[in-house]
């Protein structure tokens, strides 16, 4: 099996990857924000 990348393939994978790095630092950002404001000691 060959696996070829063309432009578009990179771009969308470049995307991807991007949105999930977001959601990532949003998720862990949102987290330490609850901790923070709320108080919450685990």
């Amino acid at each position: 099996m060959t696996a070829t990348m063309n432009a578009d393939t990179g771009r969308q994978r470049t995307r991807a990857a991007l949105f999930l790095a977001v959601a990532m630092a949003a998720t862990v950002g949102s987290a330490l924000g609850f901790q923070h404001i709320g108080g919450y000691i685990p």
